[in-house]
């Protein structure tokens, strides 16, 4: 009898008609009963998330540069408003590799545009904005872990005139993970203080404020994050009803 239960027992660990788990590398492995086939769950990734931000402002300038101290490696987002008929944007240590522009929108004079670059290198201390011409630019910097790139496509410019709300367009995000930021622009003088954004959107505040309002008008910046996929949109009121644009753009 006790022969026939040591066999029985070492059929039983050889087809393996029990399931059991066990952890390889770090990620869970289940062995399913009876056929000895593994199932194996990807490691989930980190969340998005938005670490510092810093800003500077100049009502004349032919280079604006903003202090920052970002860690190696991760994203960065510049939004700039400015009336130049562009921009062009740099730092200390690649100069202006790796730095790249997602569609600017201009009218009335003015112009926005959100900035990004990769899988920064260490010791970045300044980011410079340059105008084509001196003009008032505004200057707005944040970091952001666990984003690598932008999908061409998923940004949407706006206008608003004679209003004190600036709406942003629809935007359809194609990742599940990704990160939103509005930049608006308002031509009023002192245009600020703003209230809002609607619709889930925030303005971060880590190191810096993320609103000016001052005698060239007033900007303002709002993020959202999102882990689905969907179409988007945002809006945010000033003190003052004015002319003015903004843009707004994911990354991934």
């Amino acid at each position: 009898m006790r022969k026939l239960l040591a066999i029985f027992i070492a059929f039983v660990a050889t087809v393996g008609l029990f399931s059991q788990t066990t952890k390889v590398g770090g990620i869970g492995t289940t062995k399913v009963g009876g056929i000895g086939t593994t199932k194996v769950s990807a490691p989930v990734a980190a969340g998005i998330s938005m670490i510092k931000n810093w800003q500077n402002r100049s009502s004349s300038t032919a280079a604006l540069g903003v202090a920052v101290t970002p860690a190696a490696g991760r994203f960065l987002v510049v939004g700039v408003a400015h009336t130049a008929a562009s921009v062009t944007l740099s730092d200390n240590i690649g100069g202006a590799t790796g730095w790249t522009a997602i569609t600017a929108n201009t009218g009335f004079g003015l112009a926005v545009q959100l900035w990004y670059k990769a899988s920064i290198p260490a010791g970045i201390t300044t980011v410079t904005v340059t105008p084509a011409t001196t003009v008032n630019v505004d200057a707005f910097v944040f970091e952001v872990s666990n984003v690598s790139a932008f999908t061409s496509g998923e940004f949407a410019n706006s206008f608003f005139a004679g209003t004190a709300t600036s709406t942003s367009g629809s935007l359809t995000t194609a990742t599940a993970n990704s990160v939103m930021f509005f930049l608006t622009y308002n031509s009023a003088v002192n245009s600020g203080p703003f209230t809002g954004p609607t619709n889930s959107f925030a303005r971060y505040s880590n190191t810096a404020s993320s609103e000016y309002s001052t005698g060239d008008g007033g900007t303002v910046v709002s993020y959202r994050i999102v882990s689905s996929t969907g179409t988007y949109s945002t809006a945010i009121t000033g003190s003052v009803s004015d002319n003015g644009i903004n843009t707004m753009a994911a990354f991934r």
